[in-house]
């Protein structure tokens, strides 16, 4: 599983990292006194930017491993939101009730309390991936398969 999903951060995270600007001009200090290129010097600075990347890389591996699993927890779970209200404005009451409807709550129960009611909501948290079709969730985590036909 970490090995699929290594290889799909690789082909959305990589390409912008390496996309950045990568020919670091020559300093004056890499240059010998006739001008010429110390290539042993350039090499050497051009490798460090390499491993600066690679640790980023992998900083960026290791943070979208989060998010999946944070998302993956999302998608078997509930939010909840208990609202009280005193008012009796029916109007007002429904204009508050469909404001509520508008951010995806779902009203489970109205219960009676001093002077009005307390109504509970659920809705589920927002999951980006219960939005993928199962044979493209299937490619990214191996369910003791091969994984979706690869």
């Amino acid at each position: 599983m970490l090995f699929r999903l290594s290889a799909l951060l690789l082909v959305f995270v990589a390409p912008p990292l390496l996309a950045q600007e990568t020919d670091e001009p020559v300093k004056e200090e890499q240059a010998t006194d006739d001008g010429s290129i110390n290539y042993a010097e350039y090499y050497e600075s051009l490798k460090k930017k390499y491993d600066e990347l690679v640790k980023e890389s992998s900083k960026t591996g290791n943070d979208a491993y989060e998010w999946v699993r944070a998302d993956f927890k999302n998608m078997f779970s509930w939010e909840y939101k208990i609202v009280s209200t005193k008012t009796t404005d029916e109007e007002k009451l429904q204009k508050q009730l469909e404001g509520l409807g508008a951010e995806r709550w779902e009203l489970v129960q109205v219960v009676p309390s001093e002077g009005g009611y307390k109504f509970f909501f659920k809705r589920p948290p927002k999951s980006y991936l219960k939005s993928l079709p199962l044979k493209d969730m299937m490619r990214i985590f191996s369910f003791g398969g091969s994984g979706g036909g690869e």
